[in-house]
């Protein structure tokens, strides 16, 4: 294969990629618990996120924060129900892409996981005896602090796995990831939803 011209390592993001996308019917769980309208909560919902994906709040605080912000009082009870509802809305993955990862680890690469997740979130999918001890690294923000798109994590990535910039493909479904990865020398996919999948396994697998 040479279609990966020099890479070693092929990394995944979680949400969106490995993930199917964030499960509605559970969302909106969330949203009528916290009592805003679906598309209102969906804003808050992403907007309050990034210091819980770096691991510098936990759940609680996380919704502690965003109810706050929109002028609610919940009790730690429903804190705990709505941290819950959020790791189930992500639960769900995309069989064909973990076909994908295991087709590339037997072609020889190194394959691994460059997600941020939050660390409710981290702790429930590494406490099932399930698909990621498939894979070689396992790159999750909460646990080292650190979240894309910011250059430290993709330096900590390739010190982590002794790999150069031009040994690392990077399959992500966010531009601002995908930039700042192909910034730092990385290849790169962009996958904005299921509906290029071919095109990866194409650029992954073809001979």
């Amino acid at each position: 294969m040479d279609t990966l011209k020099e890479v070693k390592c092929v990394l995944f993001d979680y949400g969106n990629v490995i993930s199917l996308p964030q499960d509605k019917r559970i969302a909106d769980q969330m949203s009528a618990l916290v009592g805003l309208e679906p598309d209102v909560f969906e804003k808050a919902y992403f907007e309050e996120r990034r210091a819980y994906d770096r691991g510098d709040v936990d759940g609680v605080e996380y919704w502690r924060i965003l109810t706050r912000r929109m002028g609610i009082q919940l009790d730690e009870a429903t804190f705990k129900k709505l941290i819950e509802l959020d790791v189930a809305c992500w639960f769900k993955v995309d069989e064909r892409i973990l076909m994908l990862a295991a087709d590339l680890k037997k072609a020889g690469y190194e394959i691994g996981i460059l997600s941020n997740m939050p660390i409710d979130q981290v702790a429930a999918y590494k406490n099932l005896d399930s698909w990621m001890g498939a894979f070689d690294h396992l790159f999750l923000s909460a646990e080292f602090r650190m979240a894309k798109p910011d250059r430290e994590i993709y330096e900590y990535v390739m010190r982590e796995t002794g790999k150069t910039p031009q040994e690392i493909f990077f399959i992500d479904d966010k531009d601002e990831n995908i930039e700042a990865a192909s910034q730092i020398g990385w290849q790169t996919f962009f996958y904005p939803s299921s509906d290029v999948f071919e095109a990866l396994r194409n650029k992954c697998l073809a001979v």
